[in-house]
């Protein structure tokens, strides 16, 4: 049996840094966005590398891939736009 180790992965290592990305930039948020924006922001970065790593110790394909399209982080790329509380774009 193939054993894949989710800390291989390009994407795990790169929502990592995604979540170190977050944390840096919801700390700049206005204090009223605490309880709203920034929680919701943070609690969705961990939970797309929480998926992978779970993703990666489901034993057939067709769930590891079911959680794997789960984690597009498409929806920051239209948060980034819709609003100008990002510094950079990267």
């Amino acid at each position: 049996m193939l054993k894949l180790n989710h800390k291989n992965l390009n994407v795990w290592r790169r929502s990592l840094e995604l979540v170190t990305e977050i944390y840096a930039k919801t700390d700049l948020f206005p204090a009223d966005e605490k309880f709203g924006m920034t929680s919701q922001l943070r609690r969705a970065s961990v939970s797309i590398a929480s998926n992978i790593s779970e993703g990666a110790a489901r034993k057939s394909e067709r769930e590891r891939k079911r959680f794997y399209e789960l984690q597009d982080p498409l929806w920051l790329k239209q948060i980034r736009k819709s609003k100008s509380l990002f510094l950079s774009d990267t």
